[in-house]
């Protein structure tokens, strides 16, 4: 009787640790698969980001071009500057 006791013992503790091992391992297996999908969400968003700040470089580049061109400054200036001719000045000196 003892030994079916013994027996009973170590097959409910083998069952116990079987099962803990099997749930320890899908709830890191899931776990890590979720890690995946967060981090692969995250490049998706981080790519989308950068496409939309690349835009932004590029607007801003080409805004700053347009700004800085002889056109553009001419068009702004032309009211406000007036070319002045220089006068002759005589300068007599008596001795």
């Amino acid at each position: 009787m003892k030994k079916k006791k013994k027996n009973n013992l170590s097959g409910f503790v083998f069952f116990t640790t079987t099962i803990i091992i099997i749930t320890s391992f899908f709830v890191t297996l899931l776990s890590v698969k979720n890690e995946c999908l967060k981090t692969q969400h995250e490049i998706s968003q981080l790519r989308k980001q950068y496409a939309s700040n690349l835009d932004m470089v590029k607007e801003l580049q080409s805004n700053k071009n347009y700004l800085m061109s002889e056109k553009n400054i001419s068009e702004i200036l032309g009211d406000r500057m007036v070319s002045v001719v220089p006068e002759t000045l005589s300068i007599r000196v008596d001795r």
